[in-house]
C-alpha cells in the first residue's frame, strides 16, 4: 500500500466517518485506547488532490476528533512525530465473505434441528416443515465466525483496503455482518461495529447449469426461496407471539428454543437494516416486495 506510515512494523487502523486510516506506530499493541494519542507534522491527504501540510490528527477512544493545523493538543496525548510521512484515508470493501470459513449445515446437521426430515423423495410436503433451515441462519454473526488468519488481513492492506463489511456467505437468511479491521489488532478491538445488517439473497440449493438431483434439495428455485424466507418471517412473528403468551401462562407448553426465529424478531422491528444481494432488476424488483410485504 502506498504512502502508508510505517515504524516498528506495528499497523493500527482508525475509523473516522467512513474513512479508514492505516498506519504503524511502534511494535507494542495498546490495550485500550485510554489516552489520547496526535499524530502531528504530517502530511494529511483529506480527499483526492487535497492535502493538509504539517497536519495534526486526534484521536480519542480510538476515533479521530479533529483533523487540522492548528488545535490544542491535550497534555496527556501521547505524541507520534509524522514527519516526512504521509497519512491518508483507507479503503472500505463494501461485501466480502473473506475469514469467513463456516459451511452451510450437512442433512444430518439440518435434521438436527428440525422436527422432521425436511425432504420428501416423492411428491410435494404434506404440511409445512416446522423448522425448516435450509439456506437459512439468521443467528449467525460475522464477528463470531470472523477468521482472522483465513482472511489474510496483511492482502487487503497491501492493495489499500484498511476495514471491510464481512457477512457470512451467500444464503437465503446469511446471518448479521460486521465491520472489521483489517489491522494486526486482536479480534475484539478489529470490531468496529457488529451486527451491522441483515444478509438475505433468493438463492437455491440448485446451482445453474447442474443436473437436477434424483433427490430435490428444497429450495430448487427462485419462487421456493422467496417462500422459504416468507415462511421463516411469518414463523418468526408466531414465534414471538408464542413466547409472550408462555410467559403469562409458566404452567402450559412452553415453546421451543429457536434463536434463529428470535435473532428476526429485530429485523420485524426495522430495529436490524436487511441488506439483499440483488443485481438484476427483476432481483431488485423481488427484494423490494418483500421488503413491503414485511416492512422491512
Amino acid at each position: 500500500m502506498k504512502n502508508q506510515i510505517q515504524e516498528e512494523g506495528r499497523c493500527l487502523s482508525l475509523f473516522v466517518l467512513f474513512a479508514f486510516v492505516f498506519f504503524a506506530a511502534g511494535s507494542e499493541v495498546r490495550a485500550e485506547f485510554e489516552t489520547p494519542m496526535a499524530i502531528t507534522n504530517a502530511k494529511v491527504v483529506t480527499s483526492p488532490g487535497v492535502m493538509i501540510e504539517h497536519g495534526t490528527i486526534l484521536m480519542e477512544k480510538g476515533r479521530i476528533v479533529s483533523v487540522g493545523t492548528q488545535m490544542q493538543v491535550p497534555d496527556d496525548a501521547e505524541v507520534f512525530d509524522a514527519t516526512d510521512l504521509i497519512v491518508y484515508p483507507g479503503f472500505i470493501d463494501a461485501g466480502t465473505h473473506a475469514g469467513i470459513k463456516t459451511k452451510e449445515p450437512d442433512d444430518d446437521g439440518l435434521l438436527r434441528l428440525a422436527d422432521d426430515t425436511p425432504d420428501t423423495r416423492e411428491g410435494v410436503q404434506s404440511a409445512t416443515v416446522e423448522a425448516y433451515r435450509r439456506l437459512m441462519h439468521p443467528h449467525w454473526r460475522a464477528e463470531d465466525l470472523f477468521d482472522p488468519d483465513v482472511a489474510k488481513r496483511e492482502d487487503f492492506r497491501k492493495a489499500g483496503f484498511t476495514a471491510a463489511l464481512v457477512s457470512p456467505k451467500t444464503a437465503i437468511f446469511s446471518g448479521r455482518s460486521a465491520v472489521i479491521s483489517m489491522g494486526d489488532a486482536p479480534l475484539r478491538r478489529s470490531v468496529l461495529k457488529g451486527g451491522f445488517a441483515q444478509h438475505s439473497a433468493f438463492v437455491t440449493g440448485f446451482k445453474r447449469g447442474q443436473q437436477f438431483p434424483s433427490k430435490p434439495r428444497y429450495p430448487t428455485t427462485t419462487m421456493g426461496a422467496m417462500a422459504a424466507f416468507r415462511q421463516i418471517l411469518m414463523d418468526s412473528r408466531w414465534h414471538r407471539e408464542l413466547t409472550a403468551w408462555s410467559d403469562r401462562h409458566p404452567e402450559g407448553k412452553r415453546p421451543p428454543v429457536d434463536r434463529d426465529l428470535e435473532s428476526l424478531w429485530d429485523v420485524l422491528d426495522r430495529k436490524t437494516s436487511v441488506a439483499f444481494l440483488a443485481n438484476r432488476e427483476n432481483e431488485i424488483h423481488r427484494a423490494l416486495d418483500m421488503a413491503a410485504e414485511f416492512g422491512l
